[in-house]
């Protein structure tokens, strides 16, 4: 009786081991899959990053860009195609395709989801369907910012059989099922039924638990009904979730079936050991310190040598020795092989990491826990004036030059490596080593590092300097206002309309004091609103005669009524405004105001006319005298003689 007790005791006691041995093992299962999916993830932001920051994406040119993205699909990233849509759901690039083939628009579904990245600004991870008949496929949109013009969106594919083939390399069991859940709770990738549950929220019970933990286990029924245990980790920004199950009924079978084949071989053994006990007891202990000395010899990997046992038992045992140095010789070579390939992918991984850092055109570095640099590139070691030799080893803050940016750094490494939450796209400012004059400009992120245990290994650094940029937008905001002020100040009437609507949209200072009228009672408004009928659809007419001919336009004199119904007179010059497409935008004009001019012209043209009067009358009187009347200047220079005085001396009047 005590016996059968302790023997109850035993098989309850090894069930509940194995059963959360089992369980154990899914959330372990659930960990290593969440850090080779963010593996596969964080190299395709990287491959974002680079044709984010590739001159061909600023310039818009789809060849050098497709070029690019070919070039980054390389065979260990995760990757099948690289899609690029533009801000009307057009395809710009599809390496998926060749390369002279005639893009299709990206289908509605598809294009909401990239609107969706491009609203955020930030990395979304969604799931499309290829073609009705095809399994959907994880995809990661990604905003590509540019510098002129709406972002474009990067969408990095997944392989269609990405999670089957990423459990099959980790090793893990085929019982065991796999999901990838986004942000909002929908699946976007999984390998039990994917064509019917790919796109649908999970269940409830597994949402909820997303949300209170980062990772844990949990016994719940999946969307088909089914009873298991699943192992979940949410991914450091919490924008997906990776989720393992096991089916309760494969725990049962397999915990029971383990239980009760230990049970029975146990029992058996329970009765063979006290029926031979005795029998068998002589036997062993003649050859134990032969077996034991045999044992010692394989921990210490030296060969066995095989003696003849006088029992069976002894040498069935040396025989199940024998073997077990055969498995662990055949385990050792594979060992061995197994650490090779890795080798071998480690140094691939190594070498195009080096590209990576090499070609990128943006400053990149990786600090470890203590702060100190492990890698970084020569784009970045330039901006700090030195070479990338000297910055191996060194602290990060040792190597700028401004303290302001000395500190700042220094404080978001440490707050990445305490939080383990990455900052991304922050302004910094401050002088660099290779330009100690010059205020410089950058855009800097900073991103974790974990390992295969998701332990933190470092923090990554990107640098995008934009001073160039930050120039150039000073420049333009001061040639802006220096044009601002000319236009202001000018002593000329001048306004802007619009080629749709003849509507004011700019005037100056000189045309408010002109018109009489305030700057918000003009902008907006046509010639209908201020002045006469005739005189408005007179000024419309000329502005629709100079949109459609294209010319430039003089109008010499034209009247306008002003605001306090005096009259006032100007010389008009008109062209037309063009936008980036040639096409017609926008009516300029120039006015001055000659009215005191022609006022002037007119007092000196009739002037000029009683002179021509007096000089007529003048001449009739004098050449009538019968006397000789004369003029000389200054110089003894004739000016003026009568017929009389001409005569006498017998010159003509010329």
């Amino acid at each position: 009786m005590p016996t059968a007790l302790v023997f109850l005791l035993l098989v309850a006691h090894s069930y509940t081991r194995e059963r959360d041995h089992v369980v154990s093992e899914t959330a372990q299962a659930a960990r290593a899959v969440a850090a080779t999916v963010e593996r596969d993830l964080s190299g395709a932001r990287m491959a974002a990053r680079i044709l984010a920051a590739s001159p061909a994406m600023q310039a818009d040119d789809i060849g050098a860009l497709r070029m690019l993205a070919d070039s980054l699909l390389q065979p260990d990233l995760a990757v099948s195609a690289f899609i690029v849509s533009d801000a009307k759901g057009r395809q710009r690039i599809n390496t998926a395709l060749p390369a002279n083939f005639a893009l299709p628009p990206l289908p509605q579904k598809w294009a909401a989801s990239t609107e969706r990245a491009r609203a955020y600004g930030k990395p979304q991870l969604t799931s499309l369907l290829m073609a009705p008949d095809e399994v959907p496929r994880l995809a990661l949109n990604l905003p590509l910012p540019r510098d002129k013009g709406a972002a474009h969106v990067l969408t990095a594919l997944s392989p269609p059989d990405y999670l089957p083939v990423l459990l099959r390399e980790l090793h893990l069991p085929a019982y065991l099922g796999a999901a990838i859940i986004n942000a909002d709770g929908i699946n976007v990738a999984r390998t039990l039924a994917p064509q019917r549950y790919v796109g649908q929220r999970s269940s409830a019970p597994l949402l909820e638990q997303i949300r209170q933990a980062r990772e844990g286990v949990l016994r719940h029924a999946t969307l088909e009904g089914l009873d298991v245990y699943t192992g979940f980790r949410r991914a450091p920004d919490s924008s997906w979730t990776v989720a393992v199950t096991m089916r309760t009924s494969t725990v049962a079978e397999a915990l029971l079936g383990s239980v009760v084949t230990g049970s029975l071989i146990l029992a058996l053994l329970l009765g063979a050991g006290f029926a031979l006990a005795w029998r068998v007891g002589g036997r062993l202990a003649s050859t134990l310190q032969e077996l034991t000395s045999q044992i010692h010899a394989l921990a210490q990997g030296k060969p066995l040598l095989l003696n003849k046992h006088t029992d069976r038992e002894s040498a069935d045992m040396a025989s199940a020795l024998g073997a077990l140095e055969q498995d662990l010789r055949r385990h050792r070579t594979q060992l061995e092989s197994l650490v090779t390939e890795r080798t071998l992918a480690l140094e691939k991984s190594t070498r195009l990491l080096e590209t990576v850092y090499a070609t990128a055109p943006i400053g990149m570095l990786f600090v470890g826990l203590d702060l100190c640099i492990v890698m970084i590139n020569h784009y970045l070691a330039a901006i700090n004036g030195t070479s990338v030799t000297q910055h191996l080893g060194r602290p990060v803050g040792a190597m700028l030059f401004d303290d302001a940016v000395r500190a700042d750094v220094e404080r978001c490494v440490r707050q990445v490596i305490e939080t383990g939450m990455p900052i991304v796209d922050r302004e910094l400012k401050g002088h660099s080593g290779q330009q100690r004059e010059q205020l410089s400009h950058w855009i800097v992120s900073y991103h974790p590092i974990f390992g295969s245990e998701q332990q933190l290994l470092g923090v990554s650094g990107l640098w995008l300097d934009v001073s160039e940029r930050h120039r150039s937008e000073a420049e333009f905001r001061r040639s802006k206002h220096l044009f601002g002020t000319i236009i202001e100040n000018i002593p000329a009437m001048v306004f802007v309309k619009r080629a749709d609507k003849l509507s004011f949209e700019m005037v100056n200072r000189h045309a408010e004091l002109t018109l009489g009228r305030s700057r918000e009672q003009l902008l907006g408004k046509t010639d209908h609103d201020f002045f006469p009928p005739q005189q408005a659809s007179a000024f419309v007419s000329a502005d629709r005669k100079l949109l459609a001919t294209g010319q430039m336009v003089e109008i010499e004199q034209e009247a306008v009524n002003t605001a306090d119904g005096t009259t006032r007179h100007f010389t008009t010059r008109k062209v037309v405004l063009r936008d980036d497409a040639g096409r017609a935008s926008h009516v300029l004009g120039v006015s001055i105001d000659i009215t005191e001019r022609k006022r002037a012209t007119e007092v000196l043209r009739a002037t000029t006319w009683r002179l021509e009067q007096s000089e007529r009358f003048i001449r009739t009187v004098t050449d009538n005298l019968p006397g000789m009347v004369s003029y000389w200047d200054a110089d003894l220079r004739c000016r003026f003689a009568n017929n009389f005085y001409n005569e006498w001396f017998g010159r003509s009047s010329a």
